[in-house]
């Protein structure tokens, strides 16, 4: 009976223990479905997508690395919807990116402008000096041969058959042997001789050994290095005929092109500082002590020269050379300094971001300056910027991406939705003879691009060439009166740029020179589409120490025509254009 009554209330206890489990099994089941479903539905709702800070045309749903560069994936920005001029970023973002921020400082002491040009090397033309026969006569000898050749003043240049001076030297024979009956004929004849510049030692040779001299020797009256030979074995000279062109090479004129708009900041006296490729590591100085009262009409430049000691002979005329001014601001200039660092520029236009303060998302604003001058590391800006405002030094590359992507405002995507009107002058329906040579001119900046990106640095010169020929020859005289003031605008300072390119023949000078070209050739496309074709901007952002450069391209792939081989998809598409 006990047994039986134990088992009755152990079958009971499992029964009640069972129904407990079920009812608590099947609670919990519920209860986490819908704290799933509940955070499921919560993290939809904060959904980030990815990109890269390189590249960020790459967008992804979750973190990864990009496919491009291998650099991690960070979340992508957002923008202010009620100020297009205004980016906004998570926090994580803003870490990821590693934004660093800096205060506007104001620029204080009278701090100078360094303006940068391109240039060269010239003979001095005040050193140069012409030799000359002071006899006519055959020319028997020539004791200076070559180009190049050092002469110094007392120097043998030549020896010459004179029949003129044997003549004078006969006469002088005969009034020496009536030198004591006639002194007068005596000296007539040493006068004749000393008036037909015989050297000095020839009267008394003539008195010692009583013998005509045929063939006399021509002194040089100069120093210097030949830089002309004028004259050939057997040539018959007339009295003063030039022998040779001498110039001395211990100073020469360096001579920099100089844009109208920089003339304001170029003074006689300002100093100049300048390096060549073929003497790296040393920096030459020189004053400016004239500047070309006119505008060369082709290039729209300007020449300003200064003279430079050549002393050591490290320096040869017809050097390429990188040049600085430097001047003190003007007056009435208020300047600001921020870091080299902080500032976007393409072209002209130079950008920085500027962090908004007490708000509570991140953001930062785009803001448009003009750069002054430089101070160390510094830039002295002016434009839209006040003191104690904090501008993006890192990162800014960054931001301007999003911005971008976001359709806000930034360097390539200007005058979006601002509730301003300002429309760029586009012209269509080009005039069919001058389209036909800007589209040749396109063609021969694709084709230096491929060959920078091969870097292939010894055809350059010869496709400058040509795409300088097709620039000169473009019907620009059809177009109407505002299009051919934009396309001259450009085409003279596309010309001078062209023109360096023939002239230098080292790839990384080629690199410096081509991305002025694209920036010219950029602005060209932007009011001269192409009819049925699509041209591509794209940016390096690591080129030139990280400052950045665009080029054009036909193909959507990008090939970096500033670091070829080594980075040769390192960039981003920044803007497309076509016809439409």
């Amino acid at each position: 009976m006990d047994k039986l009554k134990f088992f009755f209330m152990m079958i009971v206890a499992l029964a009640v223990g069972l129904l407990a489990g079920y009812r608590l099994w099947h609670t919990d089941k519920s209860d986490r479905a819908e704290s799933a479903a509940g955070a499921t539905e919560a993290f939809s709702a904060q959904a980030v997508e990815y990109t890269c800070s390189m590249h960020p045309q790459i967008r992804q749903p979750e973190p990864g690395i990009c496919p491009i560069c291998e650099m991690d994936l960070i979340p992508a920005s957002g923008a202010a919807d009620d100020n297009p001029l205004v980016l906004q970023m998570s926090a994580e973002a803003l870490k990821l990116a590693d934004v660093e921020t800096t205060v506007v400082k104001s620029a204080s002491g009278n701090t100078g402008k360094r303006l940068s040009l391109f240039g060269r090397l010239e003979v001095d033309e005040t050193l140069v000096r012409t030799q000359v026969s002071h006899f006519a006569g055959r020319v028997e000898q020539l004791f200076v041969n070559y180009t190049g050749q050092k002469v110094r003043s007392g120097d043998k240049v030549a020896s010459i058959y004179a029949p003129e001076m044997i003549q004078a030297q006969q006469e002088f024979l005969e009034a020496l042997q009536l030198k004591d009956s006639y002194p007068e004929m005596h000296a007539a004849a040493l006068k004749k001789l000393q008036a037909l510049k015989a050297p000095d030692w020839l009267p008394a040779r003539l008195e010692k050994e009583k013998k005509l001299v045929e063939n006399l020797d021509l002194m040089s009256d100069h120093d210097g290095v030949l830089l002309e030979r004028k004259v050939a074995l057997g040539d018959y000279l007339k009295k003063g005929q030039a022998l040779y062109t001498l110039a001395g090479l211990d100073q020469l004129w360096v001579i920099l092109e100089a844009y109208e708009e920089d003339l304001p900041d170029i003074r006689i006296g300002s100093r100049i500082s300048f390096t060549g490729d073929a003497v790296p590591g040393q920096t030459f100085t020189a004053t400016v002590d004239f500047i070309d009262p006119a505008v060369n009409p082709r290039t729209r430049t300007v020449e300003v020269r200064g003279r430079v000691n050549n002393k050591s002979g490290l320096l040869k005329p017809e050097m390429f050379v990188r040049g600085q001014i430097n001047s003190s601001l003007s007056a009435g200039n208020t300047a600001l300094r921020i870091p080299k660092s902080a500032v976007l520029w393409t072209g002209k236009r130079s950008v920085v971001y500027v962090k908004l303060p007490d708000v509570e998302v991140p953001s930062f604003e785009y803001r448009e300056i003009d750069i002054l001058g430089e101070s160390g590391t510094d830039y002295l800006v002016s434009g839209d910027l006040l003191v104690d405002e904090r501008v993006v030094r890192h990162g800014a590359f960054t931001i301007d991406a999003a911005a971008q992507l976001n359709n806000r405002q930034s360097m390539m995507n200007r005058m979006v939705a601002t509730g301003t009107t300002a429309e760029m002058a586009i012209f269509r329906d080009l005039p069919p003879a001058f389209e036909k040579d800007w589209v040749r001119l396109i063609e021969q900046y694709l084709k230096i691009k491929d060959l920078l990106v091969r870097a292939d640095s010894g055809a350059i010169a010869e496709e400058a060439k040509l795409a300088l020929s097709y620039l000169q020859s473009a019907a620009s005289g059809e177009l109407d009166r505002e299009a051919g003031e934009i396309w001259q605008t450009e085409r003279s300072r596309t010309e001078q740029v062209l023109a360096e390119l023939m002239r230098t023949g080292e790839v990384e000078a080629q690199r410096m020179q081509f991305e002025l070209l694209s920036n010219h050739m950029i602005k060209l496309v932007q009011h001269f589409p192409l009819t049925g074709s699509i041209l591509y901007v794209q940016h390096c952002p690591m080129a030139f120490e990280n400052r950045g450069a665009d080029w054009l391209s036909l193909d959507s792939q990008i090939s970096n025509p500033y670091f070829g081989d080594r980075m040769l998809k390192c960039g981003i598409i920044k803007q497309t254009f076509s016809e439409n």
